[in-house]
């Protein structure tokens, strides 16, 4: 921010918050100019073309948070896939990743997910992906380098959660120890040690974290 006055330490939240939504509205607006004719970063039409554009690089979809269609009730490895998601964002480019969306593009909603939360509804929705984040990846790197929104898509709510590039390494831990994921084209993948050491080198200097 180019704004002095939040240049203070005791006014570290507040810079944080104002990096991240300056931040955002730069990915937001790389995204738009990304997909052909995108002019409104933030409305129901932004958000149509980029479920049309399909997943990439900047872009993922995810039907649901916590509820497993298939075996019809909730399934936490759910959750972890979307953390693993979201640290490969934060490893990568950044990008954007929509909650609500099946593989095809299409608007599935979060009606299932709402259901199995003890407050309904977007803000119940929020907390509790707050809570997970926060959890497996940081306060820190939640308030800094995430930000989430919701849509209206066809009657149904959509999730957007915008990721903007870590300044540091990101980590999941996992059962076999502690996996570095890396966004590479429209995949999130582990990457092996030697990989992950040499990446981290490259991005960020040598700086293990």
């Amino acid at each position: 921010p180019m704004d002095q006055t939040l240049w203070k330490p005791e006014l570290f939240l507040e810079f944080l918050a104002a990096r991240r939504r300056l931040l955002a509205e730069a990915i937001n607006a790389f995204i738009s100019n990304w997909i052909p004719e995108s002019t409104d970063s933030g409305g129901e039409d932004w958000v149509r073309k980029l479920m049309a554009s399909g997943e990439g690089e900047l872009v993922e979809f995810k039907s649901s948070l916590r509820w497993d269609v298939r075996k019809n009730h909730i399934n936490k490895k759910l959750e972890q896939v979307v953390i693993k998601t979201l640290a490969g964002f934060l490893n990568g480019q950044g990008g954007t990743l929509l909650i609500g969306v099946d593989d095809a593009g299409a608007a599935v909603g979060l009606a299932e997910d709402y259901g199995t939360l003890t407050k309904p509804g977007r803000d119940g929705f929020e907390l509790h992906l707050q809570q997970i984040i926060a959890r497996d990846l940081g306060e820190a790197v939640a308030a800094a380098f995430l930000t989430v929104n919701f849509h209206e898509i066809d009657g149904r709510d959509l999730c957007q959660i915008t990721v903007e590039p870590s300044d540091h390494p990101i980590y999941v831990d996992e059962q076999n120890g502690t996996v570095f994921h890396l966004r590479t084209g429209n995949l999130t993948k582990p990457m092996p040690v030697n990989e992950a050491v040499k990446y981290v080198q490259i991005r960020w200097g040598g700086s293990g974290g």
